[in-house]
């Protein structure tokens, strides 16, 4: 009787000062694993948040661009893609002095 009582106690010793602990130990670091991947994965949408933010207001800034181009070439401010801007504006030669 006395040694089963001894044998529980040690049992009961190793769980409670060995296995225990250790267990504890490994799920604070599960834990702590699973909130660095969660911050891990809340800066990365954000950084992809922001990066969609961006290109979109980089191409409603070239539309807006492209129309307000198409609008002052409409009232005649800016040539057209396919001519040539040279030949748009030509400068007047200047005069050629003539011997009297």
């Amino acid at each position: 009787m006395g040694c089963n009582k001894r044998r529980y106690s040690k049992k009961a010793n190793v769980l409670g000062k060995v296995v225990i602990p250790r267990l504890n130990v490994t799920t604070d670091y599960i834990n702590s694993e699973l909130e660095e991947k969660e911050r891990e994965e809340v800066f990365r949408l954000k950084r992809v948040k922001q990066k969609k933010d961006f290109d979109k207001k980089q191409e409603e800034n070239k539309r807006r661009q492209n129309d307000a181009d198409k609008k002052a070439r409409e009232k005649g401010g800016l040539p057209d893609d396919d001519e040539d801007p040279k030949q748009a504006s030509p400068t007047p030669a200047p005069p050629v002095p003539q011997d009297s």
